[in-house]
């Protein structure tokens, strides 16, 4: 029957790789602000504000699966690593102790002490942009790719930014079930026509996303020719967990709980390096 409902239903189906069509367009403001201080200490900070959207897919080799070759436009919206405000922090410290510095320490504890560097770097940035798909569908042989339920409008999608991640599937949800119902189907959930969400939205997005790394060095020559050097590295340094994306699936019973966490926990590395 599936096979019936196509516009061309003498044939199974036609397969274009690499295809030519499809529409990017970036735009973005971007701050950049530099400082080297003179007790030893460097900054570098960058900002963007940025918007990216795609029509068709993003991958050259899936251009051609928009659910309408009639109507590609459908398709238009932001891309899935389209993230609005990303901020970035970078510095580095050399401490103020050793030969020379402002404590100044020589001889033996000028050398443990001395020559030490303290970095950091912070990354926040806002949340992804969340698709909205629907499952149990067997209509690949009239549409292409992901399923999308229809908006039920004046509904508000969102229901509570701040819910946190769930226990047990109770709990508030992140997103609004009500908002979204199932498109029109056959007894054979086929579908008899596409759904009204768009493949993203610029401002439903998942919880935004927090991260630093702070690392300690020390480097020092013990001959003319070689040298040691050793290091730290903190990942996730405050053990930030963050709450993950939540789950986008309409006929999943737990649509909008946020089941999981962004982030592992925190990690140190240890390093040290001999150069001869």
């Amino acid at each position: 029957m599936a096979q019936a409902l196509r516009r061309f239903p003498q044939y199974n189906g036609v397969t274009q790789n690499y295809a030519n069509f499809g529409t990017s367009h970036y735009d973005s403001l971007q701050l950049q602000v530099t400082r080297h201080f003179t007790n030893g200490i460097a900054i570098l900070a960058a900002y963007t504000w940025s918007k990216v959207l795609f029509t068709g897919a993003e991958s050259s080799i899936d251009a051609a699966t928009s659910q309408d070759v009639y109507n590609r436009n459908l398709e238009r919206a932001p891309a899935s690593f389209s993230i609005p405000q990303i901020f970035k922090l970078t510095w580095i410290y050399e401490l103020p102790f050793g030969k020379g510095k402002p404590f100044n320490a020589t001889g033996v504890l000028g050398h443990i002490v001395g020559g030490w560097t303290v970095t950091g770097i912070h990354n926040y940035r806002s949340g992804n942009p969340l698709q909205i798909t629907t499952a149990g569908l067997n209509g690949n042989a009239i549409f292409n790719g992901t399923f999308r339920p229809d908006v039920v409008e004046g509904v508000p999608m969102k229901l509570n930014s701040s819910a946190g991640v769930q226990v047990n599937n109770t709990g508030d949800r992140y997103l609004n079930p009500a908002a979204f119902v199932q498109i029109p189907r056959t007894g054979n959930n086929i579908p008899l026509r596409l759904g009204t969400a768009a493949p993203r939205y610029q401002e439903l997005r998942g919880p935004y996303r927090l991260g630093e790394t702070f690392g300690l060095r020390k480097g020092f020559n013990f001959t003319e020719t070689s040298r040691i050097e050793f290091a730290a590295v903190f990942n996730n340094a405050f053990n930030r967990s963050g709450r993950g994306d939540p789950i986008t699936d309409v006929t999943n019973p737990n649509f909008g709980r946020i089941n999981g966490f962004q982030l592992g926990g925190r990690s140190i590395q240890i390093e040290m390096r001999v150069t001869f």
